[in-house]
């Protein structure tokens, strides 16, 4: 379980790695899955160059991929590629305000690099995965993380982990239903009925509602800090996952420690999850 994780508001990551104003070279997967939507995803997050209806990047993003470095997607031309582009951005919104000298790289340089903070849902479907049966759930997992086990919790470590960073992703069993479950997240209703987050000391906000085959959960990502034994406290510690589960008997509780951020691969695993009643946990 978690040791030494104290939630908190925290200036977002990204801005400890840029300035406004000035041209950076950033690195990573350059999206075009729609006319005008455009964006690369790099270490930092996901930087807008263009949205539909809405503002765009000056200059010219298009690296010119050769035709077996640029994974189709949507029609003829859209999908995307690895790419390296010098931009100015605004730090705060993500937005890119001006591009210039697109660099086409291989598709491997982005699907080998750890350190980017996404990648496009279709690279997800080419992950070998793993499954997980515990007592009456069970749950998908890419073949190349490390699984360990501590009582009825579930410790995934993804590639790369810091030795600080006590695991990717910690799943719980025990008996409960949702509401026992949420509360563990410290997850529950206002006053309309609606469930919200209510760790940390940003305001509370709603929280997203998964539905699964015969369960259904709630999660949700929040500003944390982090603090180990030898270095003390990190105020920049990230983004961290929350979730909780339940069929009705069994109960996850699942949770991150605030430095891995692909939310997207997490939702995944989340997702992937199916309750049995054949062998349910036991109080």
């Amino acid at each position: 379980m978690r040791r030494y994780l104290i939630v908190l508001l925290v200036a977002s990551a990204a801005s400890t790695h840029a300035e406004d104003g000035k041209f950076e070279r950033r690195c990573g997967w350059l999206e075009n899955p729609s006319p005008a939507n455009v964006s690369l995803t790099d270490r930092d997050g996901e930087w807008f160059i263009g949205t539909q209806g809405g503002p765009q990047a000056e200059g010219d993003w298009d690296a010119r991929f050769p035709a077996d470095q640029w994974v189709r997607t949507n029609g003829f031309s859209y999908g995307y590629g690895c790419a390296c582009i010098s931009m100015k951005v605004d730090v705060q919104n993500h937005n890119v305000l001006a591009v210039r000298d697109p660099q086409a790289k291989p598709l491997e340089v982005c699907r080998t690099d750890n350190t980017l903070s996404g990648k496009p849902y279709e690279e997800y479907s080419r992950m070998p995965m793993r499954t997980f049966r515990g007592k009456g759930y069970s749950f998908n997992y890419p073949q190349s993380w490390r699984l360990r086990e501590e009582g009825t919790c579930q410790l995934l470590d993804a590639p790369g982990r810091r030795k600080n960073e006590e695991y990717t992703l910690n799943i719980c069993a025990r008996p409960a239903s949702l509401e026992q479950v949420a509360e563990d997240a410290i997850f529950g209703k206002d006053e309309n009925g609606v469930w919200m987050r209510y760790a940390g000391k940003s305001a509370p906000s709603p929280v997203r509602v998964r539905e699964g085959d015969g369960w259904t959960g709630l999660s949700a990502e929040q500003s944390c800090g982090v603090s180990d034994e030898q270095g003390g406290f990190h105020s920049a510690g990230g983004m961290c996952f929350w979730a909780a589960l339940s069929d009705g008997a069994t109960g996850l509780l699942m949770d991150s420690v605030g430095f891995y951020q692909d939310f997207q691969q997490i939702g995944i695993i989340v997702d992937s999850v199916r309750f049995s009643m054949v062998d349910p946990v036991k109080k």
